[in-house]
């Protein structure tokens, strides 16, 4: 009996093999749990609200799951004309580039109506020539677009793998998934930057600074830290722009916001106030803190160059400071006002000079023997005056 139940068993196991039902049902199964990879991937790109995070959590996924040689992702922002890459090569991310043409050439394909995926077919209608060598030399095999309301913004690029071989179908349904969902979420990302950042500098708006400023004093008051405010002038800008054009004091203010940036923490906010003028939120810091980051600033502003028809130009710049402290529970208005005297009396001592708008007890002081505050300036301390 044990024999004749076994011969059966055996008889319908073949019976299924022959009638490829076994393979189809391993199939269902592989096909589950690419799906369930999906939807958890899917819901974990959800999740994550910087642009940045959402590239390196994608990446990941990808060099993860299909090993490609080489892969890049090029970003085009809104109201820029630079071009933002991510490249990864040999499952790391490295700084090569590829040259930002391509991204023209790509994008004028598919605008003209194409959505084949497969670079071999798509050199086929735009010709090889069209493609820079550093990009046919990563030799590319499947093309990706991003799309947005605006259009296409950018593209993703897949080589071939490091295993030799294919995508299958369901990898690329995959990664067509991922970016369907990732295309709506870098835009939304990208326009939120856009709506909170001046298009001239790339920096925070006055509106967001405000806020940010706001945001700031509530956290000095809860958790009893200390904060720092400056306001930044920049020294007889409207002279420059008179003798050397507008053109040239873009160039400065763009110069100037990409050194000023690179001096500062990520934590710190920089804006660009109006004009010529900017301001600086500074968690976490003290009077020591803060006068030594204004000097910094101040000389790496001086120290900085641009180039305006072979002459190498330079400006200076003003500083007023001013401390936030639990202690005080001074509104935005008036930690506004006190770095703007600050940066007030810098400009009139000369400029190219820090000012610290007096603090703790030597302000109350002075002001209940009835000396006016920038009375009281005069008394604190200039750093770095010409």
């Amino acid at each position: 009996m044990p024999e004749q139940i076994t011969n059966d068993f055996i008889a319908q196991f073949n019976s299924l093999s022959n009638s490829g039902m076994l393979e189809r049902n391993q199939s269902l199964q592989h096909e589950n749990r690419q799906l369930r990879r999906l939807i958890d991937d899917s819901a974990a790109l959800l999740l994550i609200t910087s642009a940045d995070s959402m590239f390196e959590f994608i990446s990941t996924r990808f060099l993860d799951y299909f090993l490609p040689q080489f892969m890049a992702f090029m970003i085009q922002p809104p109201r820029e004309n630079s071009i933002i890459q991510y490249c990864y090569k040999n499952i790391g991310r490295v700084s090569e580039r590829i040259d930002d043409s391509n991204y023209k050439t790509l994008r004028k394909y598919y605008e003209e109506g194409n959505s084949e995926n497969e670079f071999e077919k798509i050199k086929v209608k735009t010709g090889s020539d069209c493609f820079s060598k550093d990009f046919l030399d990563i030799h590319p095999l499947m093309i990706f677009p991003l799309k947005g309301i605006g259009g296409i913004y950018g593209f993703a690029i897949f080589s071939d793998k490091l295993t030799g071989n294919a995508y299958t179908r369901a990898e690329i349904d995959y990664i067509t998934h991922m970016f369907s969902v990732l295309s709506v979420m870098i835009q939304n990302d990208m326009h939120y930057k856009t709506s909170i950042t001046d298009p001239k500098t790339g920096l925070y708006t006055y509106d967001y600074f405000i806020n940010k400023l706001d945001e700031t004093t509530a956290i000095v008051r809860r958790y009893k830290h200390t904060a720092g405010l400056l306001m930044i002038d920049i020294d007889h800008f409207k002279n420059f722009n008179d003798t050397w054009g507008h053109l040239a004091g873009d160039k400065v203010l763009i110069t100037m916001a990409a050194s000023m940036s690179a001096v500062l923490r990520k934590e710190d906010c920089l804006c660009r106030f109006g004009g010529e003028e900017f301001a600086i939120l500074i968690p976490e810091t003290d009077a020591v803190g803060l006068t030594t980051l204004a000097e910094r600033l101040r000389k790496t502003v001086s120290q900085s160059e641009v180039n305006v028809n072979g002459n190498k130009l330079s400006v200076t710049i003003s500083l007023g400071a001013c401390l936030i402290s639990a202690s005080e529970r001074a509104e935005p208005k008036v930690l506004l006002d006190r770095a703007d005297k600050a940066l007030y009396f810098a400009k009139t001592s000369g400029r190219n000079c820090s000012a610290l708008f007096p603090d703790g007890l030597l302000r109350r002081a002075a002001i209940h023997r009835g000396i006016s505050e920038i009375e009281i300036l005069g008394q604190a301390q200039i750093s770095g005056k010409a």
